[in-house]
């Protein structure tokens, strides 16, 4: 039997530039000096189907302040967009979890092609409900 597969590390700064009431727009950037750089293209994260990952989502202070994790920080969704906590079979190994400002997502390859839809949950620098949704092609 082979061994599992390596996982690869993707380290992401997500930038909170805007909001319209919960919505946030976030800048997606490689973390400088970190791992998996040539993944995150023009605020896009790229994974390639059936390779293992772990992305490692990290809340930069930006123009609207210091954003922290919420405590139930990552949805996903098949096809549409998350509009309550849940996460496909088979597309992650493990809870996400959180430390300081570090958000970390064990996210995994699946077989064909399929459109898997991520929203990351915030707390503004007031302290309410936001989100983003990041973009991450898996195919």
């Amino acid at each position: 039997m082979p061994p599992p597969p390596q996982s690869i590390t993707i380290d992401v700064d997500v930038t909170p530039v805007d909001q319209c009431a919960q919505m946030v727009v976030c800048d997606l950037d490689a973390t400088p000096g970190g791992r998996g750089g040539s993944y995150v293209i023009d605020g896009v994260i790229f994974l390639a189907n059936g390779s293992q990952y772990v992305l490692n989502f990290h809340l930069k202070n930006g123009p609207l302040g210091q954003f922290s994790w919420d405590t139930d920080p990552f949805w996903a969704r098949k096809s549409k967009c998350p509009t309550q906590k849940g996460m496909p079979n088979g597309q992650f190994p493990s809870a996400p979890t959180t430390s300081g400002s570090t958000l970390t997502v064990g996210a995994g390859g699946v077989p064909g092609k399929s459109a898997i839809h991520y929203r990351l949950n915030m707390l503004d620098a007031g302290g309410n409900p936001a989100f983003c949704d990041p973009i991450v092609i898996n195919n």
